[in-house]
Parts: C-alpha cells; structure tokens; sequence
C-alpha cells in the first residue's frame, strides 16, 4: 500500500489552493496516496489520521488567516488541542510584504504543529506575491526528504538480505565462505573451500567412504541449489546440484 499524504490548504484568492494542487500533483506521480482538503472543510481532526501533511495557507489582513478556515485555525493553532507526536508536516506560507505581518498565518501553523509534537520534514518557506519559484522549490525540497525514509528503508533490506535474517541470500562467496555443510551423523563436518581466482567453491576434502553410501533423503532442502559452475560432488556428472548431506546430485 503507497503512503497517504495529507495536503491542506486555507485560500480566499485561489493562489495557496493553485500550490496545494502543485504539490498534490507531484505527489502522486511518485507514487503517494494524496488527500487534498481545503481548510474551510476539513475537520482538524485530520490531522490525527495521517503521517505525513502539507499545509499551503495565505494570510490576510493584520496576521490573519483565510476567511472560512478560523475554526480550524483556533482548534490547531489558538488552542493548540490536536496531539500529534506522529506527524511530520511541512507548511508553505503565501503572503505579501507590503504588509507588516508577513506570512504570519502560515508561520504560526509552522510552530503549533512542532508545539503539539510534529516533527518538521522540510523547513517553513514564505512566498511573495511572485510564488512560484519558491513554491516549487517547496514542493522539490518536501519530495526530497520524503524519499530519504524509503531509500534509507530499502538499504536496510538488501543490506538484512545480504547478511543475516531467515531469508539472508547464500549465493555470494562472502555469505558461503564459512558455511559448514552436515553430513551423515558418523562423518566429520567440512567447510566448503572457494577458489581465489572465482571466488566460488571449486574443491572439496575427499572422502570415498560417504560415496558408497545408498542415497539419501536430503536434509537440506533449502541449500541444495548451487550456481551452475559447480559440478557434482559424487560422481563428476556435471550438474548443478550437490548436497551436503547425501552428496549427490
């Protein structure tokens, strides 16, 4: 299932929803589920229900917010009753700096929601009357840091496939180099030897005896597939497949 990412914006003019549709419009070309809401509708409540929010809002007047949003504001800001230790949340503020309060609506959604326990993904920007630029600057720096939690994720489950884990991969000489290979109960363990130049197995110990043996159930199901430039262990046929326990193919 893809991330759901919450995108709010709180407009009168039109300008911060053109912004929130940007930026809900790179979202799910990467690949995110996208809730985009106006403020003037949306419960604050939403923002309980979501890991990740964008908020695109303008301010109007001496600091104030969009006309229609002031219950969401004074629930999430004035308030501050919403507790969301959960969230990571970005804001984009629109304003203009003619005015003596510049961008202060969006600055103030910026501190409560650190104030209430969220946690910054990408650091406030404040936007001019020319909005684009910086808008798109946002909307890259936000996709940006969203992406290092996935990248840093899939690392960590090649690096667990590659070293350890019920499903470590066993097809790498570093992963088979000290692997110890069972045999009947009365016989001696080996360990498999790899070939300085290929860095595969391409030796073993003799031992004529467990040759002569009836053939028998393999013990290892799981690790009886070898590359193909194995031969087989018990009589040179040339297969890719031995096994440690009954040494055949």
């Amino acid at each position: 299932m893809s991330e759901r990412i919450l995108i709010l914006y709180g407009t009168v003019t039109g300008n911060s929803e053109y912004c929130a549709e940007k930026a809900a419009k790179q979202a799910r070309a990467l690949g995110f589920d996208v809730r985009l809401e106006s403020m003037l509708d949306a419960h604050p409540e939403v923002l309980t229900e979501h890991k990740t929010a964008l908020l695109v809002v303008s301010t109007y007047g001496d600091g104030e917010p969009p006309d229609g949003t002031e219950d969401f504001f004074e629930a999430v800001v004035t308030n501050q009753r919403l507790s969301l230790p959960a969230l990571r949340f970005s804001v984009l503020a629109l304003g203009d700096t003619s005015y003596d309060q510049f961008c202060k609506c969006g600055k103030d959604y910026d501190a409560a929601l650190e104030a209430v326990g969220g946690t910054r993904l990408h650091p406030l920007v404040e936007c001019d009357t020319d909005y684009d630029e910086p808008c798109d600057a946002w909307i890259a720096g936000v996709f940006k840091a969203l992406a290092e939690p996935r990248q840093a994720l899939a690392a960590r489950r090649e690096e667990t496939l590659d070293e350890s884990g019920p499903h470590a991969r066993t097809d790498t000489p570093s992963a088979l180099a000290h692997l110890p290979i069972p045999f009947q109960p009365d016989s001696q363990p080996w360990m498999l030897r790899l070939s300085a130049a290929a860095g595969w197995p391409t030796a073993f110990p003799p031992a004529p005896s467990i040759f002569n043996r009836p053939r028998a159930t393999c013990a290892w199901p799981v690790r009886t597939a070898a590359p193909p430039t194995w031969a087989c262990a018990s009589s040179g046929c040339g297969c890719s497949r031995w096994c440690g326990t009954c040494m055949s193919c």
